[in-house]
């Protein structure tokens, strides 16, 4: 048995070639992961008619219409290991990237989430705020220090947040997971020699009624909202059924 076992909840909507290469190019990369690791791949499927194979994967149809944050928290109840993994399915991982977190965890093991950094943001998203010398950068920005597109944290913060709000469809998805985390005083970071790397937008024109401007500022009023009426615990799974 591995040392650290992962379970690695994958969305993923594999409508077309392009996309099945896409996901099968992360989970192929995930796989050359290096160090005392295994992987439980839970690829929670979109298209129900998807004939796309994954040998090892366990697929799951929820055979309805996608919301990021249902579709997550369908496959955290597949997760069993102490460590999970929620991802995109436009990803490149390199070999080094889990490592680089553990090595941080075994001496920071008050750190309950990660995330690791992707090179091509930096003029993007990063301008300005990362240096040469400091390694771990601590906090709840997205994307600044919390990447949605891939973040790995212990399954027992789940018995404190519970999962995602299903209120969030696509979009603050990861913002309210932050949120959550800040809230719980759960601390979370990003470390930079962890290296992922992220084919930003290849993907969103499976699902076009979720990704556009309209829904983008409705989402963002909701979660404003939201927060902003917060005065006792926030949303939790535990108390919802799924």
């Amino acid at each position: 048995m591995s040392k650290y076992n992962v379970d690695v909840i994958m969305l993923a909507n594999n409508l077309y070639d392009t996309h099945y290469e896409l996901s099968l190019e992360t989970i192929n990369t995930l796989r050359m992961t290096n160090g005392d690791v295994k992987f439980n791949i839970i690829i929670i499927e979109s298209n129900s008619d998807s004939n796309y194979v994954f040998d090892d994967c366990l697929i799951v149809k929820p055979n309805k219409k996608f919301n990021y944050g249902e579709f997550t928290n369908i496959g955290y109840t597949y997760c069993t290991n102490d460590w999970v993994m929620v991802i995109n399915n436009d990803l490149i991982f390199t070999p080094e990237w889990f490592n680089e977190i553990i090595k941080v965890y075994e001496e920071n093991p008050n750190i309950k989430s990660f995330s690791s950094y992707e090179p091509n943001y930096l003029g993007v998203y990063y301008w300005g705020y990362y240096n040469d010398i400091d390694n771990l950068y601590f906090g709840y920005n997205v994307p600044v220090t919390l990447t949605g597109w891939c973040y790995l944290h212990r399954r027992e913060i789940l018995e404190i947040i519970g999962g995602c709000d299903e209120q969030f469809s696509f979009y603050y998805v990861d913002n309210d997971y932050g949120k959550m985390l800040e809230y719980y005083n759960i601390k979370h970071c990003l470390v930079k020699s962890s290296i992922v790397y992220h084919k930003v937008n290849k993907s969103h024109d499976t699902i076009p009624d979720l990704v556009n401007d309209a829904k983008f500022k409705e989402t963002e009023i909701l979660f404003l909202k939201k927060w902003d009426n917060i005065t006792d615990n926030p949303y939790n799974i535990n108390t919802h059924k799924i």
